[in-house]
């Protein structure tokens, strides 16, 4: 997990964000791969956990394991037997495991924000989550419900940083986790960092850092 290895063991749990890369390699394990729409998270565990910082872990034990476990028992229920009501069980489950997730890591709650920042709060964390797919501030403006203007100045008045810049930073950072952590070729790295153009990709990694990937990736 960004270059760090971490053993799999009963009870490990990884909290990792769209910036965070990472590898599992197993011989015993059957893992399954499990996907689900960001709308079903709560605004508090967006802005906690889908920022560009690293990755999460703990190795839970006793009745915190148990708790963790019963949840993702009874999701797993819901998903195999399509019960009546089903989506509301489910998305009550999975409330219960992410606040137990929000204790867990000590996080702060969004709602100590004011409304102006919380609508920044969710577009840095919408960002985060689809900065690959080379979201525009339309389009976050957009998922938000507000005009594009209103979220380009709270945007600047909140991170210090216009939309565009904020973006490019989440890009080049996990571009930076890439070549640390993997052996992609520049321009793979480009391109599954968000980036439609290497010479671009190029100039902006280079005014961000100082030096090109290829002498970065020499350092690291």
């Amino acid at each position: 997990m960004n270059g760090v290895e971490y053993k799999i063991l009963p009870g490990s749990v990884y909290i990792l964000s769209p910036t965070d890369y990472h590898e599992v390699t197993c011989d015993k394990l059957t893992v399954f791969n499990i996907s689900f729409s960001d709308e079903l998270l709560s605004d508090e565990f967006l802005t906690a956990f889908s920022g560009s910082g690293g990755g999460k872990f703990k190795n839970f034990e006793g009745e915190d394991f148990l708790y963790l476990k019963n949840i993702c028992t009874m999701l797993l229920y819901e998903y195999d037997n399509d019960l009546k009501y089903g989506n509301i069980s489910t998305k009550s489950l999975l409330d219960l495991l992410f606040v137990q997730l929000l204790r867990t890591f000590g996080t702060i709650e969004s709602k100590k924000y004011d409304t102006r920042k919380k609508f920044v709060l969710k577009a840095v964390s919408y960002i985060n989550i689809h900065f690959r797919d080379a979201p525009t501030l339309s389009d976050t403006a957009k998922y938000l419900g507000i005009t594009p203007n209103y979220l380009s100045e709270e945007f600047h008045r909140v991170t210090g940083k216009k939309y565009k810049e904020y973006l490019n930073d989440v890009r080049l950072m996990y571009a930076k986790k890439l070549l640390a952590s993997s052996s992609l070729s520049i321009t793979e790295i480009c391109f599954a960092s968000g980036f439609s153009s290497l010479s671009n990709f190029l100039r902006v990694f280079k005014a961000r850092f100082g030096m090109p990937p290829h002498a970065m990736q020499k350092q690291l």
